[in-house]
């Protein structure tokens, strides 16, 4: 409707991603637990190129914190960008438009990879999904 994807659409979408770089990072079957905080930060019109990046931002034993950043390329930024030869041309020409965080738990695995962050970026990362986990968590066990 007026030329914008509905943004369940879109939540649709990074959740099928975050379950599946959930289940291949536990190697085993996951179920979702909880969506968290989304960001809805601007509005995708049909045609756009849109891109979705899925992270594990934390784990806590049997839960996995999975973070899924979508973005558009900037259709206006492209020619220009194409003429410099940029070697990072699809990176430099996205637009951030949402940002959705799910818990998981693992089903077969009771103990999943730690993730442990090396740059600062990353533990910025991890500790907003080490607060959602644990907001989660509350929730679930009260």
């Amino acid at each position: 409707m007026y030329g914008k994807i509905f943004g369940g659409f879109l939540m649709r979408k990074a959740l099928e991603l975050a379950h599946t770089n959930a289940k291949l990072y536990c190697k085993g079957r996951v179920a979702i637990r909880s969506m968290d905080q989304i960001e809805f930060k601007k509005p995708v019109e049909i045609g756009h190129v849109l891109h979705f990046d899925s992270f594990v931002t934390y784990t806590d034993g049997k839960y996995i914190q999975v973070k899924v950043a979508a973005s558009i390329s900037d259709q206006h930024k492209l020619p220009e960008l194409a003429k410099l030869n940029h070697p990072t041309l699809g990176e430099e020409a996205r637009v951030n438009t949402n940002v959705f965080n799910f818990t998981m738990e693992s089903m077969d695995n009771p103990n999943v990879l730690r993730v442990v962050p090396k740059h600062y970026v990353h533990t910025t990362s991890y500790l907003e999904g080490r607060r959602l986990l644990n907001n989660t968590l509350k929730r679930i066990v009260n």
